[in-house]
């Protein structure tokens, strides 16, 4: 459970090489004790592996946890949709993503699970910008509904997430001053983490806007 535990923060963190290794000595030593399936290592090492760039595997470990789990009586869906739809993002493959997705949130109105809400919202955005040009507007509507969820819940890493991919869509449609404007006020939240992916990220982002 505490490589389980570790592996989930270091794909928080955006290092899927660390959490590779946590989660696989977690499926490791579930396969040694028999009890493999009890926890969601196998889905947490998909992910990982996706992120990695090894999709279709991680895809295939995500897929068989979510199946496990709901033929077991499990409602994982929550959470496990976050990972499937952005492996599914990776592919360019948005009608299975937007699927996963929409399961997501059908979970998170029917069970009041709230705590991947703004980033399944986020997911959905970029997913329809792989669609044409009518989806635009939509995407735009759903990270400004993430962004809206994570400050509800006061989630400034996923507003920040949120903000960027915005950020980005507001950019690409001439509209550089809004973008770096919101950008820079959820950037400039924080005051620690400058290492970490997402703010790297960001400052680039940011750096870019303002040549």
């Amino acid at each position: 459970m505490a490589l389980g535990h570790s592996a989930l923060l270091s794909l928080l963190l955006r290092d899927p090489r660390t959490a590779a290794s946590q989660s696989g000595e977690a499926v490791r030593l579930g396969q040694e004790h028999g009890f493999l399936m009890d926890f969601p290592a196998v889905y947490l090492h998909g992910r990982a592996l996706a992120q990695l760039g090894q999709i279709e595997e991680g895809l295939s470990e995500m897929l068989r946890w979510q199946t496990y789990a709901k033929t077991t009586g499990h409602d994982p869906a929550y959470y496990i949709s976050v990972g499937i739809a952005e492996a599914y993002l990776a592919a360019s493959r948005p009608r299975e993503g937007l699927e996963a997705v929409s399961e997501g949130l059908e979970m998170v109105q029917r069970t009041g699970t709230r705590i991947f809400e703004a980033e399944m919202r986020r997911l959905k955005g970029e997913l329809l910008l792989m669609g044409d040009q009518s989806t635009v507007v939509e995407a735009a509507r759903c990270f400004g509904d993430a962004i809206e969820v994570a400050r509800r819940q006061g989630a400034k890493w996923l507003e920040l997430r949120a903000t960027m991919s915005l950020a980005r869509l507001l950019t690409k449609q001439g509209r550089r001053n809004k973008a770096r404007t919101m950008l820079t006020e959820i950037y400039n939240w924080f005051t620690e983490g400058f290492d970490t992916a997402d703010l790297k990220e960001a400052k680039a982002l940011l750096d870019e806007l303002a040549t």
